[in-house]
């Protein structure tokens, strides 16, 4: 076999790899563009929303047992006046258990305030961690899907180089493949 034969065969074989190789680059670029738009559509966990808007809604609420205790007290105060009012035998003695049960009324509901603000400021808190779960997954899962993304951009863009340079090694061995079928004449 010639020179010449050999070096269109190599140019040939070297055609036909180019081709196929920038095929396979194509393909594989247009399945990342698909995996960018699959990672795009990503969202958080909904659950993370769930816990927000529970927590949101508690928070407009009472504190569990606040009423039944109100109910209590002002049942308690309405019975002890009643038994002081059966059991009096002179106005003043009514006077000083009113007074005694009016202290003790103003002092339970104080409390129960007390356990309220205090109840509303752990609520509020829950709140607020429950926002900043939400937001440090939301964060993360910006930063998840750009990191991602600029990968497969990076490797569809070595594709592309690489097509390139294939595009010229084509171009320089169907050159080699035209001058090795040229004699130089006598």
């Amino acid at each position: 076999m010639s020179f010449a034969a050999v070096a269109i065969a190599g140019g040939g074989v070297a055609l036909a790899g180019g081709v196929g190789k920038m095929i396979s680059r194509g393909k594989a670029n247009r399945e990342m563009e698909d995996q960018k738009r699959k990672i795009n559509a990503m969202e958080i966990n909904p659950e993370y929303g769930r816990q927000l808007g529970l927590a949101q809604t508690q928070l407009q609420g009472r504190m569990a047992g606040a009423s039944q205790a109100e109910q209590n007290i002002n049942q308690q105060a309405a019975n002890t006046q009643a038994n002081i009012s059966r059991g009096a035998t002179d106005p003043m003695q009514a006077i000083l258990g009113a007074g005694a049960i009016q202290g003790q009324t103003s002092q339970a509901f104080n409390q129960l305030a007390g356990q309220e603000q205090a109840d509303y400021a752990n609520r509020l808190q829950r709140m607020m961690a429950a926002g900043m779960t939400k937001a440090q997954a939301e964060d993360q899962l910006r930063m998840d899907k750009l990191g991602m993304t600029t990968q497969l951009s990076g490797a569809q863009q070595q594709n592309r180089q690489n097509s390139w340079g294939d595009l010229s090694n084509m171009g320089m061995a169907a050159l080699n493949m035209g001058m090795s079928g040229m004699k130089p004449k006598p």
